[in-house]
């Protein structure tokens, strides 16, 4: 029986193409908390869709649809990830604590990361290795768990915001070679000190020693959260 030749999802970049466009337009369509919103829903998706469709691609005969529905899958969901990357520093944590971030992150990277040295160390002699790998995923794994529960965090809660006012200490610009710069203010919220993304505008409105205001909203699993007005 012939195999299918075409497995391999990665022969097409031009969902990949568009995905990426589709990303860096869709920050400027969609306010803040609509396009998290529409990130970390769409990578839940596609990491369903993804495996239903891997176990129609381990079968010698695949129709095209299939095929071409992987494919999609894969670079929405990429594009999803890259989304929900770009945007984990939209808001600012501030005492983060044991659970339920690092906690349920911490669990769900190790466990993870033991399936997945488990299942594919009893197919190879280099145990070492996929024990190497396994940490690596671990910590990719609790790195990802993490940022999506702070996510859900910020996009499920409903609280009404309260106005608090800082000193900003520092002020600071990161160049970069492509892209926008990046303009901060270090300002110091309950006796710690905290890197916050501005505007150009008000990064050339505030001076060193002004008076900044945040709102602070409390989260949807009670860990606040301050975004800049």
């Amino acid at each position: 029986m012939a195999k299918n030749k075409n497995k391999n999802p990665w022969t097409s970049w031009i969902p990949a193409v568009l995905t990426v466009v589709a990303v860096y337009f869709g920050r400027s369509i969609f306010t803040q908390r609509q396009f998290i919103t529409i990130c970390v829903l769409g990578t839940i998706v596609c990491v369903i869709g993804f495996f239903a469709t891997s176990k129609m691609l381990l079968k010698d005969k695949c129709s095209k649809s299939v095929l071409v529905f992987n494919k999609i899958i894969i670079s929405l969901g990429l594009g999803c990830l890259l989304g929900s990357v770009m945007t984990g520093f939209v808001y600012t944590f501030i005492n983060r604590p044991w659970f339920p971030f690092w906690g349920i992150s911490l669990v769900i990277g190790l466990s993870l990361g033991i399936l997945f040295t488990v299942k594919n160390i009893r197919k190879t002699k280099r145990k070492g290795i996929e024990i190497l790998v396994g940490i690596v995923f671990s910590a990719l794994f609790m790195f990802l768990a993490s940022m999506y529960i702070s996510h859900l965090n910020y996009i499920l809660d409903v609280s009404d915001p309260v106005t608090v006012k800082t000193v900003i200490v520092e002020k600071d610009v990161q160049r970069r070679r492509k892209g926008p710069d990046e303009y901060m203010f270090c300002v110091e919220i309950h006796g710690e000190s905290f890197d916050i993304k501005v505007s150009y505008d008000e990064y050339e409105s505030f001076q060193k020693g002004d008076v900044y205001s945040f709102e602070k909203y409390n989260g949807a699993f009670g860990e606040p959260f301050y975004i800049s007005k």
